[in-house]
């Protein structure tokens, strides 16, 4: 039993002379060299596995003929020191090892396991590498693996881009970008830049980076720091947008879908400047078309200037004369300016709500509510409650025009 425990003691001592080694040593990418070990010495090998035929989920494996690694990890040795999984970056004649990924490690007396917190991405390849010491001396290898690319597919498209205006406010805020399908993330703000056409330059710094997605639907904000004026980065910088300026949203045709596939061509959505926007949206001032009773023609609104197509779609509601909820359909027409409901039953004659949250929003942040830009200086305006409601009438003729609107707590 003594003897077996020396044997431990000193093979833990090998493996502390390999701590710097492992600090200071790079990923041998293009060779995976194995000991020649005397008598009696140590053997090590790795091995890298699918768990449960996975391709993107693995366990890292590196084996020892000696029983040292339960004792290297009780003498306070960092596993990850010993045995490290990192991605390949570079190209074959002059390949890098990034910083290895995190994870979780477990050992026995003859072998360490890692396992990556996060699925591997489809196409990249991996480097495993051990370092570890040995009565012969340092003992380094590795083992490549690479992630079968998935098959041959259709590219990444962008569905749709919001506002589809072809002109905007100047303190205009935020865009909706819809994708075909998921999009790799994290890093996704050096696909994008904002182009003034007008003085043929980038704009600098244009993007508030901070990710917003909603399934495939990203939502990229300029920064408000640079559209609200008065503040530090808007005198600083100055205004992203100029009155009167063309400008070009660029989507890099480089940004890959989470199944490796580039967008394969720029996408731009091209816009002009307009005037400046500080005023409140009015549900009560907005033009109706009502439908007849017992026909499921569409409610038509119509606003006075384009407003925010995920809010349309969330915060605008038609209510029933017990105020539930009608089902139904909505669409948006005409750069988001025509907001239209289609019940899924016909319309019975009785009165109908229309319910607007005060959260609704135009291009330029100013809501039901209250407006983007607040004067501190001035009045305080009256309170908005957080739901107003506008009601009309169906009747079994023609539709009469809505009701005097009133505003009340949700």
């Amino acid at each position: 039993m003594w003897k077996h425990e020396s044997h431990l003691i000193a093979y833990a001592g090998w493996c502390t002379v390999a701590v710097f080694w492992a600090l200071v040593s790079g990923c041998d990418l293009r060779s995976s060299p194995s000991s020649q070990p005397g008598v009696g010495e140590p053997t090590f090998s790795i091995s890298i596995e699918p768990i449960a035929d996975d391709v993107a989920r693995v366990e890292v494996r590196a084996f020892s003929s000696a029983a040292g690694w339960l004792a290297l990890e009780s003498s306070g040795f960092r596993l990850s020191d010993a045995l490290s999984f990192s991605v390949v970056e570079g190209s074959d004649e002059s390949p890098e090892s990034t910083v290895p990924l995190l994870g979780s490690y477990q050992a026995d007396a003859h072998s360490l396991r890692f396992r990556p917190a996060l699925p591997l991405l489809p196409g990249q390849s991996y480097c495993a590498q051990l370092t570890m010491a040995s009565p012969a001396g340092v003992v380094r290898m590795s083992k490549n693996y690479t992630v079968p690319a998935p098959p041959a597919a259709a590219p990444p498209r962008v569905i749709e881009i919001h506002p589809s205006a072809s002109v905007l406010p100047a303190n205009h805020l935020k865009f909706y970008v819809l994708f075909s399908e998921s999009m790799r993330q994290g890093t996704i703000f050096q696909y994008f830049r904002l182009r003034n056409v007008t003085r043929g330059e980038d704009v600098p710094r244009p993007f508030r980076h901070t990710e917003l997605w909603d399934g495939n639907r990203l939502t990229l904000w300029f920064h408000p720091g640079r559209q609200k004026t008065g503040v530090n980065l808007n005198v600083e910088l100055g205004s992203i947008l100029r009155a009167g300026d063309e400008y070009e949203l660029v989507i890099s045709s480089a940004w890959l879908s989470l199944k490796g596939q580039p967008l394969g061509v720029d996408v731009t959505k091209q816009f002009r400047a307009g005037p400046p926007d500080s005023e409140k949206p009015a549900p009560t001032k907005w033009a109706v078309e009502l439908p007849r009773a017992g026909t499921s023609d569409p409610i038509i609104y119509r606003f006075s200037k384009p407003l925010d197509w995920a809010l349309l779609q969330s915060e605008v509601t038609v209510l029933d004369s017990a105020n539930r909820p009608l089902a139904g359909g909505i669409k948006l027409r005409e750069d988001d300016t025509v907001w239209t409901f289609r019940p899924r039953s016909p319309w019975q004659s009785g009165h109908y709500r229309l319910a607007v949250g005060s959260v609704l929003e135009d291009l330029a942040g100013n809501s039901v509510a209250r407006p983007f830009e607040v004067d501190v200086n001035a009045p305080r305006s009256a309170k908005v409650e957080d739901t107003v409601y506008v009601d009309f009438q169906i009747k079994g003729g023609e539709g009469e025009p809505p009701g005097k609107p009133r505003t009340t707590q949700r």
